[in-house]
C-alpha cells in the first residue's frame, strides 16, 4: 500500500510539474499578447496624430509636395514598426512575406526610396539592412 501511495504521489507530482509548465507557457503567451496590443495602440495613435497634423497644418495647393513627403514618411514608419513587431511576436510566414513584398514594391518607386533614404537614420539599423536586402531594391 505504501508503494502504491508513493506511485500515486509521484504521478501527482509529475502532473503538477506539467501543469506548472503549461501555466508558464500561457503566462508567456499572455505577456507577448499584451505587448503586441500596447505596441499596436502606440502605432495607431501615432499614425492618427500624424495624419491629423498633416490635415491641420499642411493646407493649400503649395503644400501638396510637403503632404506627399509627410505621408510617405508615415508609411515608412508603419513598415519599420511592422518590422520591429517581428521581434515581439513570431508572425506567420505569410504575414512576413506580405510585409516583405509590400516594402519591396514601395521601395521600387524612386520617390519613395528617396524619402526612405532621407529618413533612414530615424529607424533601426536592422530595418535599413532589411530594406537593403530586399531583392530588386537598390
Amino acid at each position: 500500500m505504501a508503494t502504491n501511495s508513493l506511485a500515486v504521489a509521484g504521478n501527482n507530482l509529475e502532473l503538477a510539474t506539467k501543469s506548472l509548465g503549461v501555466a508558464g507557457d500561457n503566462l508567456g503567451l499572455a505577456t507577448r499578447n499584451a505587448q503586441v496590443q500596447l505596441y499596436n495602440n502606440l502605432l495607431t495613435q501615432g499614425r492618427d496624430l500624424q495624419l491629423r497634423f498633416m490635415g491641420e497644418f499642411m493646407k493649400g495647393d503649395d503644400a501638396q509636395t510637403d503632404r506627399t513627403k509627410f505621408f510617405m514618411g508615415i508609411v515608412i514608419a508603419y513598415y519599420a514598426s511592422c518590422f520591429e513587431l517581428r521581434n515581439i511576436l513570431d508572425l506567420p510566414p505569410n504575414a512576413k512575406k506580405l510585409l516583405e513584398n509590400d516594402v519591396k514594391e514601395s521601395m521600387r518607386q524612386a520617390p519613395f526610396k528617396e524619402r526612405f533614404e532621407e529618413l533612414r537614420d530615424l529607424h533601426s539599423k536592422e530595418f535599413g539592412q532589411f530594406v537593403d536586402g530586399l531583392r530588386g531594391v537598390q
